[in-house]
């Protein structure tokens, strides 16, 4: 048996679920964030430039997403750079 249900309409119906899978420990929170950080989020929080973050991607301390035409790099080495230098995690 297959069931789909679309909820793209429902925000509050799908939090409404989630809350409950959460409250009956169906849900396992993943740490730390998902989604890949853009250029300017990095720029912005850091303090760097556009080449350190070229620089950074060349030595291997940054790792891309394979996005043309926009710098996006991956939410773990981005964290694991900020922590290595110091930095609180999000």
């Amino acid at each position: 048996m297959k069931l789909e249900i679309d909820l793209s309409d429902s925000a509050f119906l799908v939090d409404a679920i989630f809350d409950r899978m959460k409250a009956e420990k169906m849900v396992v929170p993943m740490p730390g964030r998902v989604e890949p950080y853009t250029a300017k989020e990095i720029m912005e929080a850091t303090d760097v430039s556009v080449s350190t973050l070229d620089r950074m991607t060349d030595a291997g301390v940054l790792h891309r997403c394979g996005v043309i035409r926009q710098r996006l790099f991956t939410a773990e080495s981005v964290e694991a750079w900020y922590q290595s230098r110091g930095g609180a995690s999000e």
